[in-house]
């Protein structure tokens, strides 16, 4: 209890936005509970704790999955009452977000020679609680956004800009393993590449574009994959037949189709196989997956060629029917 006694000596003590936002994505809380809960727990001297060297034997574990020790503690507090899906954590260049055209973020442009990027960033028309009218945001990945941070301390340190984190079904492919592949456990010995040349020559690349994705639900329908793709009402999307092995289908709230590791590597799931051309489209399908599922390796089998590609797997099978 003296630990947790001296964690409340701060009596003024207000959450940083990091820690808000962490405890945000992980158990998504809006921002005002989230502040509440993480105020509530540090004010509890009565809580668990724990031991430094239980810590540091979960540590890079918990850290790689999002959590530090104040929200994976708060997870051990709740995880009886609730079931969620606990997201991977994602680099910068893996997050996005919407920054709000205002005062000396006014324009694409001036955020395009703060953060040093090639090209302006896209502009959004959104609208916030507090707004009856739409403002204008740019989308931005997470380098940026601290870039634009690190400029404002030095220059403009009492500007706060306004962020709004957009959460993305998880995209984490490693370089060093096929992990993670649909239907394939990749710490396995026959299931790991010989030389690193023939890792290369198996799998998609992180930040591969043009890629395939193969599609199994609502995506495959192309009224909804041309909007969520901003192509122009003339243009149709080219879906192609297809299907992958390794996977099942299951049922997620009744009527969602959710893709699942299969139980035999002979498991067929048959969808369509689309081409997307670039980061910011594919980033269009991860907003639309959410958090919910990630972006997981396989293989595509079409009539007239075969190639290795991507799909979205539902993250906690133990949520669906």
């Amino acid at each position: 209890m003296a630990a947790n006694v001296a964690d409340n000596d701060d009596l003024e003590f207000e959450p940083s936005d990091e820690t808000v936002e962490r405890w945000q994505y992980l158990f998504s809380y809006t921002k005002s509970e989230a502040i509440q809960r993480i105020k509530d727990q540090k004010s509890d001297v009565y809580r668990h704790r724990l031991s430094d060297d239980t810590w540091e034997l979960l540590r890079a574990k918990e850290e790689a999955a999002g959590f530090d020790r104040d929200s994976y503690e708060h997870w051990l507090s709740i995880k009886d009452q609730v079931t969620i899906a606990r997201p991977k954590k994602e680099s910068p260049t893996n997050s996005v977000y919407l920054v709000k055209l205002e005062a000396v973020l006014g324009s694409p442009e001036n955020i395009q020679a703060i953060a040093n990027l090639p090209h302006p960033p896209q502009v959004r028309h959104a609208s916030t609680e507090n707004e009856t009218e739409a403002a204008l945001f740019c989308r931005i990945d997470g380098i940026t956004r601290q870039a634009i941070g690190s400029w404002l301390s030095h220059h403009h340190p009492a500007f706060k800009p306004m962020f709004i984190p957009l959460k993305l079904a998880a995209k984490a492919l490693s370089a060093e393993s096929i992990s993670p592949t649909l239907g394939l456990e990749a710490t396995l010995a026959q299931h790991r590449p010989h030389s690193r040349t023939a890792l290369l020559n198996q799998q998609v690349s992180q930040d591969q574009y043009p890629v395939w994705y193969f599609f199994y639900g609502t995506l495959a329908e192309p009224s909804r994959l041309r909007s969520l793709q901003a192509l122009p009402d003339a243009e149709s999307p080219v879906l192609i037949p297809a299907k992958i092995y390794g996977g099942t289908m299951r049922r997620w709230a009744g009527k969602y189709k959710a893709l699942v590791d299969g139980t035999d590597t002979g498991n067929v799931v048959h969808g369509s196989a689309y081409e997307v051309l670039s980061k910011e489209r594919e980033d269009s399908l991860r907003q639309y997956e959410t958090p919910a599922y990630e972006v997981v390796r396989c293989t595509i089998v079409m009539a007239e060629k075969t190639v290795l590609g991507l799909t979205f797997r539902f993250v906690d099978a133990r949520m669906l029917d």
